[in-house]
Parts: structure tokens; sequence; C-alpha cells
């Protein structure tokens, strides 16, 4: 037996001055346009994609905008590693009283008792030039220490004597004639006369400025 619905529909029409009243509501104008302005930021991410790329799609100011971050991170990596260097946080972590490439461990502490000069001399004498710059450079550990900018102790590492030196005008020279120590005496570089001459000027150079 088929089911007959005996319901009958009756159409309902809203009132046509309730209807204009409820949809002139701006609230309910979900069509309006919403035009988008892109931030600072947005337009700088996208003129520097159109600048390293050509182009400023999404991809590439997705990229852009990863690359500028790792830069940053780096940048500030760097930054803690200079600080900490330049602060006395870098004595904890250099090396104290260690055997290196800049110890003089069979000397005493009183280097006024050498006779730097006698001793260069020698070594020129006898064609030893890798002596001789190790000479010269102890002799300058010595006229740094007798005005006062170091205090020599035989087993002190070179980034003990930067330390000492750091806000003096003796710096720069200092790790100058330092490298040149370390690839002469310990990098065994073969020195001829002629090189001798120029790494004797640095320094002789270098103890005129601690003696002025």
């Amino acid at each position: 037996m088929a089911l007959v619905d005996s319901n009958s529909l009756k159409l309902v029409k809203p009132d046509s001055l309730l209807e204009r009243k409820v949809f002139s509501d701006p609230k309910m104008k979900y069509d309006r346009d919403v035009n988008y302005e892109p931030g600072i930021f947005q337009r700088f991410m996208d003129w520097l994609s159109e600048l390293i790329f050509g182009n400023n799609n999404q991809e590439n100011v997705d990229f852009t905008r990863d690359l500028i971050v790792w830069c940053v991170i780096i940048f500030c990596v760097i930054l803690v590693i200079w600080l900490l260097w330049r602060s006395d946080l870098s004595r904890l972590v250099s090396p104290e009283s260690k055997l290196t490439t800049f110890n003089f461990s069979e000397l005493t502490d009183d280097l006024s008792t050498i006779n730097f000069d006698k001793m260069i001399e020698e070594a020129e004498v006898n064609a030893d030039l890798r002596t001789a710059v190790r000479w010269y450079y102890l002799k300058c550990l010595f006229l740094l220490e007798k005005g006062g900018h170091l205090m020599f102790q035989p087993a002190k590492t070179n980034i003990d004597y930067q330390y000492d030196l750091k806000k003096s005008n003796f710096l720069n020279e200092f790790m100058a004639v330092s490298r040149i120590y370390d690839y002469v005496w310990y990098g065994k570089f073969s020195v001829d006369h002629s090189k001798y001459t120029e790494l004797k000027k640095e320094f002789i150079s270098f103890e005129r400025h601690i003696n002025v």
C-alpha cells in the first residue's frame, strides 16, 4: 500500500521591508571586495626576492626569508664568539701553564740574565738563522716585560701574552712577530740569508716601537 503525503505546502515570503532592513546591514554584505595591502616587511621581501632571483613569486620569497634568518643566526653566533674572545671568559678556555709552540720551558723566569744580542750574533755567525729568530722573539718578550706590558713565564701561551697586551699599542705587532717565530721555529721553514734579513727588520722595528 503506497503512502500518500496529505500535508499541503504553503509558500511563505518574508516581509519586504524587513528583508531590505536585514540585508542593508553592512555586516551581511559578505560579497564585499577586500583590498589586501602588503606591509613594509612583505614589500621588502618582495623587492629583495626580485633583486636576487629576478622574480618575487612565493617560492623565492620564502627562500629569501629563510636565507635572511640563517644569516642573522650565523652573525649572532660569530658575534657571541667574538665577544667571548674579547672578554675575560677567554681566560677560562685558554690553557693554563700548558706547553705550546710559544713556550720557552728550558729557560728561567729571569730574562735579564741573558745577553740577547750576543746569542743572536752567535747564531748568525753559525748560520743558525732559525735560532737567531728564536732569540729575537724572546728578546721582544723581555723588552715587553721590562716595559711593564706583560709578565714573562716560561709556560705561558701566546694567548696569555695577547691578553696581557690587548689594551696596549703593541698587540698587532706582537701577533705579527709571533707568527714569524711560530712558522720559522716550529714550522721548520727554511730561512736563507735574504729571507732572514726581511724577518730581522720586523723584529728590529718592533724593538724600536717598544723602546720609544
